[in-house]
């Protein structure tokens, strides 16, 4: 996947824009290491399982062993670490945003050797309640404003709740041939489909 997006982004000239994705089910590590090394900004959505070093002035005392996300997140909450309270666009309800500098437990030679960054920022975001963290997110750019990272977590969410679903109304996953010139028509007919439904919808609600 990484490979994919580094050729596409080179091949077509594309600008260098920051990545955002969920990798909750992916190698979060390996792919943030990846991007990181080839220079590309990014945000990755992470389980709450991923070991992390800790890494910040306000949790003293927890950089030489890593522990789990959620785990972090937890303490940043309990008052050691940086935390914000933003509104979330529905009346009267706000979202709890925790960041905590860490480190990756374990990085590739490009990174260690200083071609790449090796600093991120985790950032653990909720309503604040029992099943707090209700999201986990890792980004490479560690001296970002909150907000802003706040922001591209919001494109990721409209992707999930409206892009997906609009994609397999339209019969993205349907492809039931064995060619990959077969699979690419089908892909670029529903994708066709895809944009103008999306057209189509805006229309109506101007």
């Amino acid at each position: 996947m990484v490979s994919a997006y580094l050729e596409t982004v080179s091949r077509l000239h594309l600008p260098r824009c920051p990545v955002t994705l969920n990798a909750e089910r992916l190698d979060a590590i390996s792919i943030s290491t990846r991007l990181s090394a080839a220079g590309v900004n990014h945000i990755s959505r992470i389980a709450g399982d991923t070991w992390l070093l800790p890494d910040d002035p306000a949790l003293p005392g927890w950089g030489e062993s890593p522990l789990q996300a959620s785990q972090i997140a937890h303490l940043a909450k309990a008052g050691r670490g940086r935390v914000a309270v933003f509104p979330t666009g529905a009346p009267d309800a706000m979202e709890l945003v925790a960041t905590v500098r860490v480190r990756l437990p374990s990085v590739l030679d490009t990174v260690r050797r200083g071609r790449g960054r090796s600093e991120f920022l985790l950032l653990a975001v909720g309503r604040g309640g029992s099943s707090w963290p209700e999201e986990l997110w890792l980004t490479d750019v560690a001296t970002a404003d909150p907000a802003a990272l706040l922001q591209l977590v919001g494109h990721s969410r409209r992707v999930e709740c409206r892009g997906v679903p609009r994609a397999e109304r339209v019969g993205i996953r349907d492809f039931v041939g064995r060619s990959f010139a077969g699979w690419h028509r089908h892909a670029t007919l529903a994708s066709v489909a895809h944009a103008a439904t999306e057209l189509a919808e805006r229309r109506l609600a101007a």
